[in-house]
Formats: structure tokens, C-alpha cells, sequence
């Protein structure tokens, strides 16, 4: 795992037993890894990085209701909520067209997976620091692996 951290929201999907796909393995190793990564941020280990107009906590946001207050995903959402302004959490600015500009991202990116790009690009953004993109499930991602590597970002599959 990297000293920089991005989260795509499906593991927080995943985590509160909301992705229909993921069995019971990736659930724990969703769980798992939300816990071990707060840890870690908590003892300024690694950081955790964000966007300045919170347009990926409202997609996890999403995935948290008044059902699931205790499932792990909705805890660890909220954690990251009340820490968002505290130094272990990088937050960056993201194109306000990162979703059609296809000219943000590298041409090995091409037909990367507009919902994705969010993820993608904050992990470019921090590329000098090998980051590592986490996700649950989502085959996009293994199409360009490639092109992750080129770019130095890990990516990191919690499910198979």
C-alpha cells in the first residue's frame, strides 16, 4: 500500500452489503481494508486523498442511509466526513468536465470508464507518489493495467 490513497465508493458500497456481486470474502475484505487503512491514517502512516468539491464523499454518501448507521462503510464515510480538514486527508481540485474531456488523461486512458475518471485523476494528480487506487469490484480498472503502471499508480483490487 502507498504513503496516498484513493477510495472508489464501491468499496464503501461493498463494505455496507449494498454491491449485489460481492460475496461474503469481499465484503470482509472490504471491511478489512477500511479498518486497517483508518488505522493506519490515524497513526500518520499514509494519507487518504479526496476532492475539494466533495463530489466523491457524495457518491459514498450515497451508500450510507439511516439502514446501515453501523455497517463499517457508513462509519468509516462518516470518519472520513469529520477528518476531511485535518492534514492526513489530501484534498484536490478536479476538472469540472473530467467526465467528457477526454483530453485530461493520457491517450492510454482512452474509453477509461467516464464514472471512474474522478479516481483516476486524483491518483494523477499524486503520481510522484506511486498512490494506490483501491476498488472492490470493477473490471474497467484491469483493462488499462497497463497503463496504471506506466503512469505509477497501484491499483488494488480488494475482490476478486
Amino acid at each position: 500500500m502507498s504513503s496516498h490513497n484513493i477510495i472508489d465508493s464501491n468499496v464503501i458500497a461493498i463494505s455496507n452489503g449494498l454491491h449485489g456481486d460481492a460475496s461474503l470474502t469481499c465484503v470482509q475484505n472490504a471491511n478489512d481494508f477500511l479498518k486497517q487503512i483508518e488505522e493506519m491514517v490515524e497513526r500518520s502512516e499514509c494519507f487518504l486523498i479526496y476532492d475539494n468539491s466533495y463530489k466523491i464523499l457524495n457518491e459514498c454518501k450515497k451508500h450510507c442511509n439511516s439502514a446501515n448507521q453501523t455497517k463499517l462503510g457508513t462509519v468509516f464515510y462518516k470518519w472520513v466526513h469529520q477528518n476531511i480538514k485535518k492534514s492526513k486527508i489530501l484534498l484536490t481540485d478536479l476538472p469540472i468536465d473530467i467526465e467528457t474531456n477526454d483530453e485530461l488523461l493520457p491517450p492510454c486512458f482512452d474509453g477509461f470508464d467516464r464514472n471512474d475518471r474522478k479516481y483516476l485523476f486524483l491518483a494523477l494528480d499524486f503520481k510522484e507518489f506511486n498512490p494506490s487506487l483501491h476498488y472492490g469490484i470493477d473490471r474497467g480498472y484491469q483493462r488499462y493495467r497497463q497503463c496504471f503502471v506506466e503512469e505509477n499508480i497501484e491499483l488494488s483490487r480488494l475482490c476478486d
